[in-house]
């Protein structure tokens, strides 16, 4: 869809939020004894500021992981941009080739992490 979008003419800009929950706080129970990472929506806290809701600290890396995410947001939501001063530059799907914004405790273009999935549905597109 972000393909389409993009040979539309629009702007898109990929992320993957890619913490790695190690059970220190916003912890569930690992399934069939696997911790499972970021699920749908666990960067929401860091897009809104809301870090000190859980129980236990939040590590200190953290808060400036969501300082990086809250400064993404509003440039996006007001200029359909995410970039701005001091940021990590967030190439669009145009620019950025086989790579993705990773939001994690730094933010950076890093390779896409499901590219040979992404490859694999391009190639097998017509059948």
């Amino acid at each position: 869809m972000a393909e389409e979008i993009a040979q539309g003419g629009g702007k898109v800009f990929l992320y993957y939020f890619i913490y790695l929950d190690i059970g220190e706080y916003n912890s569930e129970a690992p399934t069939l004894g696997l911790r499972l990472g970021a699920d749908h929506g666990a960067e929401l806290p860091y897009v809104f500021g809301l870090l000190n809701h859980w129980s236990t600290p939040v590590p200190e890396k953290r808060p400036q992981a969501a300082a990086v995410v809250m400064d993404y947001w509003p440039n996006f939501a007001t200029i359909l941009d995410p970039n701005g001063a001091g940021l990590p530059k967030w190439k669009s799907l145009v620019e950025s080739g086989n790579t993705a914004m990773n939001l994690d405790q730094s933010a950076g273009m890093h390779p896409h992490p499901r590219a040979a999935q992404l490859d694999f549905l391009q190639a097998h597109s017509a059948e």
